[in-house]
């Protein structure tokens, strides 16, 4: 509630000020700008300069929450991301438009974009947020508004030995009993399997491998789709089974998008899987996994 302050100043002390002008100029106002009216300019320029800073803060914020994100979730859907950057580009065209309008209507007495043009804008792009918002529930995926590096430091302080052992048991989790195979696998999910805290888990992961936890799930789910890659190049799937598209294979593994595949198998194995591929094919014994 208390970012709607400026908002409610702003109405305040713009009203005071256009309604101190007579008809005749009232029109000119709202027709051409503000003609040599130097405290309305001032006025509106202070507006503009507040809509920058926060924008400017928001993106700050997007930067922060991917970050806490990846500490939390083994699988991100970028739509997530995309929804706040459209939101935010959004607004910038439209301050784009207004500081355009600001200074053309202070110095020619003329504006550039009509402003019914502009209304018309915020209009669509308003509607465009509500349909949005209707039809994707899920946007945001709760995560502290506090880093976890903060937290597991300030509060939560484990010792190294103890931080061993909560790899050793989670990583043990993960080769025998596979959770990360579901794409909906989160750092709460595994806290209740292995019955370890969250905060101690991820202390863990960002203390001891310099990791994230989407970067540590992921590299589970790269090995267990090299190893049915390999197992796919003879012409067959696992056990005999009917061969799998690459497709398949990354959703057997865990990954709910191929193009998050492609980017963490890139980055694991410096190399892409089509070349992975390739490589084992050649060869007459099959490749380690690890």
């Amino acid at each position: 509630m208390a970012h709607m302050v400026p908002f409610f100043i702003y109405l305040a002390v713009m009203g005071v000020l256009f309604h101190q002008f007579d008809t005749v100029t009232k029109t000119a106002l709202l027709k051409n700008g503000f003609p040599g009216v130097t405290g309305l300019f001032v006025h509106d320029l202070v507006l503009y300069l507040h809509f920058l800073v926060y924008t400017t803060a928001s993106l700050i914020k997007i930067h922060g929450y991917q970050t806490r994100l990846k500490n939390h979730y083994s699988s991100i859907k970028q739509k997530r991301i995309n929804w706040i950057i459209f939101l935010i580009s959004g607004f910038m065209v439209i301050w784009i438009s207004g500081s355009v309008n600001l200074v053309t209507g202070y110095l020619f007495h003329a504006l550039v974009i009509p402003w019914p043009m502009i209304i018309f804008t915020i209009f669509i792009f308003a509607n465009g947020i509500i349909l949005t918002g209707l039809y994707s529930q899920d946007i945001f995926l709760a995560v502290p508004d506090k880093p976890v590096e903060k937290i597991k430091y300030e509060k939560n302080r484990i010792d190294q030995g103890s931080l061993q052992q909560i790899l050793s048991a989670i990583g043990t989790l993960m080769k025998e009993k596979k959770p990360y195979l579901n794409p909906d696998f989160n750092l709460q999910v595994l806290s209740d399997r292995a019955g370890i805290k969250p905060h101690a888990i991820s202390q863990a992961i960002n203390t001891c491998l310099r990791k994230n936890f989407y970067d540590y799930i992921n590299e589970f789910r790269i090995m267990e789709s090299k190893r049915l890659l390999i197992h796919n190049v003879n012409g067959r799937g696992e056990n005999g089974s009917a061969k799998k598209t690459v497709l398949e294979i990354l959703y057997e593994a865990g990954f709910n998008s191929k193009s998050t595949f492609h980017r963490a198998f890139k980055k694991q194995t410096g190399t892409t899987p089509t070349y992975f591929l390739k490589s084992i094919t050649k060869n007459t014994t099959s490749p380690s996994i690890s």
